[in-house]
């Protein structure tokens, strides 16, 4: 049996509340980098198995870490002996958060007594600090040492920002609905003043999630951590105050902000306005709710069609079927659209031997498909950044067969491809690995992220709840597509930018023509004849395109 315990090095003295802080040389304030010859830690808190606060340059800037993660910033407040790191987030234009026990009571720790600590000279607030090592990352800014609202009890403090990062760095959105057992968390902050990490594996809220007034929860932190925000993975919002570690058992703490905001007028104004503001947009948590906690939202707006967690830290409300759309972010994400639940006709009898016998289908639940091919620009950007290299040459059609023209790639000048046309001459393997590299971005698993879609998928996505070949008629017609001999403008010239043709009633463009497109299923021939009826998997499916020029 696998034995995990906590790691913990000896601690000279305990308190009710608070983390012990890290101290450095007052000469260290108003840098990026802290001297590490002068950290004065004490204790490393409950820590499971291998200790699981990383980097956050693990992922993308515009994964939902990163972004998250922009508005938490170390606070660095300045004594009359040494300088003392904790970490703060900022809430609104003029407000950040952070421990009671790091401003303004670092001068009522017992460490701090002991070495002659009686003020508190300045204090800063680092935003941007995410490579560790690097002086001139990060913005310095202001914060005034007088708490606007603070309590001792609660372990929070309310304090000014002078200028205005929130413009720059965003904020996080408070929740005041109760944690309830077992919920998974994240904590974003800057432990021994370092840069910022993030603790998502095995950090969760234990059970019983409260006890005593606070959250207890098995997220790894270390000092320096006090004031870091403790993230609901769920909803995206800031649920608790992380404020202390322990040394005797497996469990760190943090301050309910439930219970903060109803100590504080600011705050419920705030949670109020932030609120309103999501109502307005359509958007709605899909938080499961824990009997205690039905009645505090219950005026959360209901979301009577399709659900989905968007990576940016929302939750889109879409009805299957009616064309609508959403994104995971602003710029390399596809646009998606929402197929529904339904039944169709598999295969053609009318067709090639492995399109036959024709079989009934049964799509038990709605799924997210992409509404255009995967674009030069989207492809584009996957190889910028990880220096993919393609083995180049795929079949063309020449107008009487298929050649195989070893010069082509996916950037071929010759196909005359802007940013807007589907990306062509990737493999299955190029497929994947770009689908990789985009639930890596966003934060996403293989389970709640971007696949291929299945060829039942596939084929009940392009007929749209039709009963005919294509979606529009059995005949390909003219105008409907580009093909061979479609009528268009790029019959066997060149790839059509995506959405040149009318969307099927699904909302989905470029199903037929254009290129082929590869799916997640073996090739087997005998298929039709053979294959259940299964359910596809729901997760995000985006056609990613397969061997150029195939109109």
């Amino acid at each position: 049996m696998l034995i995990r315990f906590a790691v913990v090095f000896l601690i000279t003295s305990t308190h009710a509340f608070g983390d012990d802080l890290p101290g450095f040389a007052r000469e260290d304030f108003g840098k990026v980098v802290l001297s590490k010859s002068q950290f004065a830690g004490s204790v490393l808190e409950a820590s499971y198995g291998n200790y699981n606060n990383e980097p956050i340059t693990n992922y993308d800037p515009r994964s939902v870490f990163r972004r998250l993660g922009r508005a938490v910033g170390r606070l660095d407040i300045l004594t009359n002996v040494r300088l003392y790191p904790c970490t703060g987030f900022l809430v609104s234009n003029k407000y950040l958060i952070t421990n009671y026990h790091c401003v303004p009571g670092i001068i009522e720790q017992d460490e701090a007594k002991r070495l002659g600590v009686r003020r508190i000279d300045a204090v800063e607030f680092v935003l941007g600090y995410a490579q560790d090592g690097v002086q001139d990352a990060g913005k310095h800014y202001t914060v005034s040492p007088s708490p606007v609202e603070a309590d001792k009890d609660l372990d929070y403090a309310l304090l000014e920002v002078i200028g205005n990062p929130a413009s720059e760095f965003g904020t996080l959105q408070l929740s005041a609905v109760e944690p309830f057992d077992n919920t998974p968390l994240w904590i974003i902050g800057h432990p021994l003043g370092e840069a910022q990490k993030i603790s998502h594996e095995e950090c969760k809220s234990s059970r019983p999630a409260l006890s005593g007034g606070r959250l207890l929860h098995t997220c790894d932190t270390l000092p320096g951590n006090s004031g870091s925000p403790v993230i609901d993975a769920d909803t995206k919002t800031v649920i608790a105050l992380h404020n202390a570690g322990s040394s005797r058992n497996s469990i760190n703490y943090a301050i309910p902000f439930a219970d903060i905001v109803k100590a504080s007028p600011i705050l419920q104004d705030l949670v109020k306005r932030q609120s309103e503001e999501k109502s307005d947009t359509r958007v709605s948590a899909l938080k499961p709710l824990s009997p205690q906690n039905q009645t505090a939202a219950s005026n959360t707006p209901a979301c009577n069609d399709v659900s989905i967690k968007l990576a940016i830290g929302e939750t889109a409300c879409i009805k299957p079927g009616s064309g609508e759309s959403f994104k995971d972010c602003d710029d390399v994400c596809p646009e998606m659209v929402v197929a529904p639940a339904g039944n169709f006709t598999m295969g053609s009898n009318n067709g090639d031997d492995d399109e036959k016998p024709t079989r009934k289908v049964t799509i038990s639940r709605a799924f997210a498909v992409g509404k255009y091919e995967v674009t030069v620009g989207q492809y584009a950007e996957f190889v910028r950044e990880t220096n993919r290299k393609q083995d180049g040459g795929c079949f063309v059609w020449t107008g009487n067969s298929w050649e195989h023209q070893s010069d082509r790639s996916w950037k071929s000048p010759g196909f005359n491809q802007g940013d807007n046309h589907p990306v062509t001459c990737v493999s299955r393997e190029d497929a994947n690995a770009f689908i990789v590299w985009l639930n890596k971005k966003l934060g996403l698993s293989v389970k709640n992220g971007y696949r291929l879609l299945t060829e039942a998928e596939w084929e009940y996505a392009a007929r749209a709840g039709s009963t005919t070949k294509y979606s529009w008629g059995d005949d390909i017609g003219q105008g409907n597509a580009n093909c061979g001999e479609c009528g268009s403008q790029w019959d066997n010239k060149q790839t059509a930018p995506v959405g040149s043709f009318k969307a099927n009633a699904f909302g989905v463009y470029d199903m037929p023509g254009n290129v082929w497109e590869w799916v997640n299923d073996w090739y087997d021939p005998s298929y039709y004849d053979k294959g259940p009826q299964l359910p596809p998997r729901i997760t995000r499916s985006w056609p990613v395109l397969g061997p150029c020029g195939s109109i």
